[in-house]
This record gives structure tokens, sequence and C-alpha cells, in this order.
């Protein structure tokens, strides 16, 4: 049986939080219904009881969000239940529905279930750290998802559930044919959504908007206070402009550690590929709030300018279409563990591939296209060989498409040498690459190797 183990956010918690917005809402309404403000000399008594009956309250629900807020679980998968040590046992039969991934129901990576019973299940993880969650945890809990996923899949093919006809209607003396109905989305393809949707996913827990309030106030909060009424417009200029003051300082400081980070390896059929390596800084915006744009870039900026020798940097390719990609291992790279390893990408923007998830799309340019990214160890245990062919299911007819969608598909190989690569190493990697790109016949004439001195391009 497979057994996943993960910290999440407990969902009951947020009615401390809910408990404490009733509650300063009710004394807020008593201090105001009872006069008191106006009853009392001081003006600094007054504000001081104003503030007391609105943040006490809050304040004390959000404490007991967050400390009781910390959940664990332990699920086993068997073939026809899900044995959670949280939520009890849960035969696949009895879920009802798998909710969508969005802010509303299930804010991604979570997941939500709702059991014929009535009764709902969900389990809250944010996609990075958090109070609640590692990184460690969310990695267990996609492969969770992921496992049952299949397993609900194939608990619904052997169940072979025909579709059903309703009776054939008639108008006048003719009668129409037979309408089959459209079955409804089972579990498992109510799953496969989620997943996919997840893998968008940005939102942490079902408050960003709050939280999105919050940060912006850390960040220019102390320019605001002493206003009556909030200009949202200046709120968004200020945040610009601190964006792009951390943003200065930044750029000085990644060219300072380039010059340390030692040579970087890339082989590709690309000749516009680029390399370089940049701190870890995102732009997501959860709210869709264009005053909240810079809020979590200007936290990741301030934290590399602040502590720049602890903050990592991320391996980026920019390739000849425009985009750029942070080269690193996905949660199904199980065998790749450790700092040492090579990473794969192949990316076609003209062949696109039908999602198995959604089989009611009908027009083609809507379907995904091709693209995966992939990390390959690389141990003294292990020989190159054997890492690459075991790297990836399906490795061979992943490269046979350098083949048949030549000259669109796109093969990138790449490495840096302060992960252990030498260039050596790398040269030996694009050998047995080229070994196996000749075995499904792909041209290779088209590949050139790159040494990229100090670190890179500068992408900032």
């Amino acid at each position: 049986m497979e057994s996943f183990s993960f910290n999440f956010q407990n969902p009951k918690a947020a009615r401390y939080l809910v408990g404490g917005l009733l509650v300063s809402f009710v004394l807020i309404g008593i201090v105001v219904a009872s006069d008191f403000i106006n009853a009392v000399d001081s003006e600094f008594l007054s504000i001081a009881v104003f503030l007391a009956a609105m943040l006490l309250p809050l304040g004390t629900g959000i404490y007991l969000m967050i400390t009781k807020g910390k959940a664990r679980d332990r699920i086993t998968l068997t073939d026809d239940a899900l044995n959670s040590e949280y939520f009890g046992r849960i035969p696949y039969a009895e879920i009802s529905k798998v909710y969508d991934a969005n802010i509303f129901t299930a804010p991604p990576p979570s997941l939500k279930m709702r059991l014929k019973t009535g009764k709902k299940i969900m389990w809250p993880l944010s996609d990075q750290s958090s109070l609640y969650n590692s990184k460690e945890d969310l990695q267990v809990f996609l492969q969770f998802k992921e496992a049952l996923s299949g397993k609900l899949e194939k608990f619904y093919e052997t169940r072979q559930q025909a579709p059903v006809t309703t009776p054939a209607t008639h108008s006048g003396p003719a009668g129409t044919a037979p309408v089959q109905t459209v079955q409804a989305d089972t579990p498992d393809r109510q799953l496969k959504k989620n997943i996919a949707k997840s893998k968008k996913g940005t939102w942490a827990i079902p408050l960003s908007l709050a939280l999105g309030l919050l940060a912006l106030a850390r960040t220019c909060g102390s320019d605001w206070v002493k206003k009556d009424q909030p200009d949202f417009y200046k709120m968004h200029q200020q945040s610009e402009e601190l964006h792009d003051h951390y943003l200065q300082r930044a750029r000085g400081i990644l060219q300072e550690r380039l010059q340390t980070e030692g040579r970087l390896f890339l082989y590709s059929n690309d000749p516009e590929a680029r390399l370089g390596l940049l701190p870890p800084v995102y732009y997501d915006n959860p709210t869709g709030i264009e005053t909240f744009e810079y809020n979590n870039a200007i936290n990741d900026l301030r934290n590399f300018v602040q502590h720049p020798d602890s903050v990592g940097l991320s391996l980026i390719l920019s390739d000849g279409y425009g985009d750029s990609r942070e080269l690193k291992g996905t949660v199904w790279d199980y065998s790749a563990s450790g700092n040492k390893a090579l990473f794969l990408r192949i990316y076609d923007p003209e062949h696109r591939i039908k999602p198995r998830y959604n089989s009611n799309i009908t027009d083609s340019t809507d379907y995904p296209v091709l693209e995966h990214m992939w990390k390959v160890p690389v141990t003294d245990s292990i020989s190159p060989d054997q890492s690459l062919e075991t790297s990836l299911p399906g490795f061979n007819m992943l490269l046979s498409m350098v083949r048949h969608n030549a000259p669109s598909c796109k093969l990138y190989l790449a490495a840096r040498e302060k992960d252990g690569v030498t260039a050596e190493r790398f040269r030996e990697a694009v050998h047995i690459l080229n070994r196996a790109l000749h075995h499904v016949q792909a041209d290779t004439t088209a590949f050139t190797l790159k040494t990229i001195d100090n670190g890179g391009d500068l992408f900032f």
C-alpha cells in the first residue's frame, strides 16, 4: 500500500478568525451605540478603547488560527479506499465530488472533496513554505494527489458505468432519434482537472486578499498611516518605486556574486538559448489587484539584498522563443536527490497535446504545448548511461520528438559547475545524449555546446 505523510492547514481553524471578527464587530457596535467615545473627555482614551475593541478580538482570532491551524495526516491508498489518520477511512465509492482548484472552493494546490453523506473534506496547503507546511510536505502532497488520481481512474474503469439513454421524444407524427445524455464528470476526472489547475496556482490560503493587504502595509504602510483615506493609486506608485529601488540594489549585488559562481554548461539545438543565475524573486499576484502587483517581489528582493550570501541562485534558461524557465526537478523526480545533477528540457510551441483530463475541448489551439523538464542525478554509483535512460519513463520516445517535430522542437541539456558537474562530466553527458538521439535517428548537426563563464548572463 502506498503511504503519504504531510503537514497541512487545519481547515477548521478559520473559525477562530471568523469568531474574532464577529466579536470585534459586536464590541465596536456596543462602543458606538453607547456613545462612549463622545462621553469621555480624553481623546486618547476614546481612541484606545475603540482600537482595543477592534484589534484585541481580531488579534486573538489570528493567534488561535495560527496555533490551532497546524495539522498532520498520514494517508494510505488501497484499491478501493483512502485511509486517513485525520479524516478516517474514505471508500472511493463514497466520494461524490472533487472540487475544482480555485480561490472559492480549494485554493491551489489544496484538495477538497464532498462525500455522498454531505460531509466535506479538505487538505489546504500552500505552494511555498508556510507556517503550516514545508516544501517537502508539498511534494509529498502532490505525489499523493497523483497517486489518488491513478487509483480513482482505475476504480472507475472497473465499474464500467454505462451512459444513460433517454427515450425518444415525439413531435407530431415523426419522432426524434434517441438522445444520449452527457454523463457528468466522475471524481477521477474532476481530480485530474484539480491537479492541472494546481500547477498554475499561487494561492497559499483562502485569506490571500487579507494577506495582500498585510504585505502591502508591511512594505509601504509607514507612509500611509497618517492618511485619513487610502490613495490606492499612490500606494501602487510607492510600491513600484520601492520595487525599482530594491531591484537596482539586487542587480549590483548579483553582478558581484556572479564572479564567483563558476561556469555554466548548455547543449541545445536552439542557437538563441542562454543560461543565467537569478535569486528566487516571484512576481505572482494571487489577489489580481494592481495595487499588490509588486508585494511578493519586493519581499524577495529585500531578502536577497539583506542576506545575499544565504540566498541560493536559481539556474535560468532563456530560450529562442522568448520564454524563461527555472531549471529544477519536479516532484516526480524520485531518484534525483542531491545537488549534483543535469537538467533536461524539451519544448515545442507548435506541437499541442490533447489533455486527458478534459476531452470536451474541441479547439486544438487550447491544448497545452509540448513542454517537459526534468532532473538527472549525477552519482558515482550509477553510470551516466543508466542515469539518463532511467531519468524519465519514455525517455527515448520523448527524444524522438526532436526528429519528428524538427525544426520547431528544441532540446536543452544544462548544468552548473558549482553543483559539482565538471566540464569533462558534462561533455560525457553530451556524448551519451547524442548517442541516444542517434538511436532514434534524430539529427544532431544543429546542436551546439556552450560554456558560459562567471554565472552566465544577467537577466535582471
